[in-house]
C-alpha cells in the first residue's frame, strides 16, 4: 500500500507540473518528450488519470477510517 501511494503520488505531480507547464506555456512536457510514440504518451496520460482515481479512493477510505 505504501509503494502504490508512491507512485500515484509520483503520477500526480508529474501531472500536475504538465498541466502548469501546458497552461503557463503552451508547453507540453509529456508530449515533448515522447513526441514520437502517440501510444506512449497515451499510456502515461491514462495512467496519470488512473492514478487521481486511485488518490480519490485512498482518500476516501482514509478519512472514513479517521471518522469511526
Amino acid at each position: 500500500m505504501k509503494n502504490l501511494n508512491l507512485l500515484v503520488n509520483i503520477l500526480l505531480i508529474i501531472g500536475g507540473i504538465n498541466l502548469g507547464l501546458i497552461g503557463l506555456a503552451h508547453f507540453d512536457f509529456i508530449g515533448r518528450i515522447f513526441s514520437q510514440h502517440m501510444g506512449v504518451i497515451r499510456v502515461i496520460y491514462t495512467l496519470i488519470g488512473i492514478a487521481a482515481i486511485v488518490k480519490i479512493v485512498l482518500l476516501t477510505v482514509y478519512n472514513k477510517a479517521l471518522q469511526k
